[in-house]
């Protein structure tokens, strides 16, 4: 036992386990070989209705030949040195479970019958590491005599600290305050008390650094930030994605967990998105698209003179200067990517804009007088296979117009404008107005009726928005 326990423990009575009798032939029924090491722990209450948990913890490797070792813990009382420290080596095996039903009796009688505890539950406790519940119901029981720890646990949002006191690089053991005990302000302390975030505490050089980091920022924090947003932070502080805290980034990190590994993907995916002036994201990607996204535009990087070669190469087949809409090439990967996020289509996530830089199909953008993103395009073999607006939507009549009377019929190029419109219909919904003018647009046309369902429509493998 370390020396300072040995102050905390001083003056505080011993509990007699004699006094407190053993369980009932039914309650024992619980008491059966478990794979692992088994905890089993009851609250119950003596005659005179004083509440006490009764603890026995089954060990396949026996002590004192003894299949069981039981522990009792009451209010006002600890354990002798010898038993403490092996409740505390018990309470830290990560073999350590108990069974599925007793966990859950455990926990409501707790609340009923031990308030003062204040385990208040704010914790990812399982029946698999129920030995933390068990540090921590002996700590808060015992009154006083738990010093730091009992200060910690009865603090609230802070078990994980008060579980892992021993491994802190800053400990006050007679603070009386979780402020005094561990060195930081509360807030800091419950956002650190993430299992995630922890070890944040456990070398002086990171824990100088998380409350530089928590100062400097402490005026934008408003509730608990998630693991996410406090690693953004760090990074922030560390120069990374800018260097310059903003308020969108980290509401979109909102109720995150991310390794930082994943973080690094998401500090490329927004060095991206300030290469194109893209506002950033209100909710993020899915990890997997993110980690796509990136490894794309990570292949894409230098790619300018493929894709002017490409535009040098083939501008005076697909471009087009009509009296209201034009036809353009892209001139580099973030032209591209621009498009994508502007218009929310799937070019965001790079693999169509290889497939472009491949010569595999040609990405064309339809614009206005106003020249912003308005209509994307993809003509494979000859064929228009798609025609967007903004989130997959149908574009105006007077695209599709423009389409049949100019474009096509100057370029050469072949549409299906009933499949377009169809799909597009599948695709992006529709107004019901605008609906009506492009049947009848359909009907206007010299184009045979087709089959929706055939294969031979467009080319279903180049779909790419």
């Amino acid at each position: 036992m370390l020396s300072e326990r040995r102050i905390e423990r001083k003056g505080c009575p011993i509990v007699d386990i004699e006094q407190y009798p053993v369980l009932g032939p039914k309650k024992s029924l619980y008491l059966v070989p478990f794979d692992k090491l088994c905890c089993c722990i009851f609250v119950r209450t003596l005659s005179t209705n004083e509440p006490f948990i009764d603890v026995y913890v089954f060990d396949s490797n026996r002590i004192n030949n003894q299949m069981f070792h039981r522990f009792v813990i009451a209010p006002g009382f600890i354990l002798s040195e010898e038993e403490e420290d092996l409740l505390i080596k018990y309470a830290h095996t990560p073999s350590l479970a108990t069974y599925d039903h007793m966990f859950q009796d455990t926990v409501d009688s707790i609340k009923s019958k031990l308030p003062f505890v204040n385990c208040a539950f704010d914790h990812p406790l399982s029946p698999r590491n129920v030995g933390l519940l068990l540090e921590w119901i002996y700590f808060s029981v015992i009154g006083m005599g738990g010093g730091v720890r009992n200060v910690l646990y009865k603090a609230g949002g802070l078990y994980n600290i008060a579980y892992n006191y021993e491994k802190l690089a800053f400990r006050n053991d007679v603070g009386t305050t979780p402020e005094t005990i561990c060195g930081a302000p509360l807030k800091l302390l419950r956002i650190l008390n993430h299992p995630s975030l922890i070890n944040n505490l456990y070398d002086d050089a990171s824990f100088v650094r998380a409350k530089t980091v928590y100062r400097k920022y402490s005026s934008y924090i408003d509730e608990l930030p998630s693991v996410a947003q406090w690693k953004y932070l760090s990074l922030v502080e560390k120069g990374l994605f800018g260097g310059l805290f903003k308020r969108r980034v980290y509401n979109s990190l909102a109720n995150k967990t991310y390794t930082d590994k994943e973080m690094s993907l998401i500090e490329k995916l927004y060095s991206f998105n300030e290469a194109v002036g893209h506002r950033q994201y209100k909710e993020l990607p899915g990890i997997y698209e993110i980690k796509t996204m990136v490894n794309n535009y990570e292949r894409l990087q230098n790619s300018e003179p493929q894709f002017k070669s490409i535009k040098d190469e083939e501008a005076s087949v697909y471009e087009y200067q009509g009296e209201i809409y034009s036809v353009i090439l892209p001139e580099s990967a973030n032209d591209l990517y621009y498009e994508g996020v502007k218009q929310n289509n799937c070019l965001i996530y790079g693999s169509s804009i290889l497939r472009h830089l491949n010569r595999e199909t040609t990405i064309l953008f339809l614009r206005d007088k106003r020249e912003v993103t308005f209509v994307t395009l993809e003509i494979f073999n000859g064929v228009i296979e798609q025609c967007y607006g903004r989130n997959n939507t149908l574009p105006d009549l007077s695209v599709y117009q423009f389409l049949r009377d100019e474009y096509c019929k100057n370029k050469g190029f072949y549409a299906d404008f009933e499949y377009l419109i169809f799909d597009g219909l599948l695709r992006g919904g529709y107004e019901i107005d605008k609906f009506n003018s492009l049947l009848e647009f359909i009907d206007s046309s010299d184009d045979p009726p087709i089959d929706l369902a055939s294969d031979d429509v467009g080319n279903q493998d180049q779909v790419l928005f």
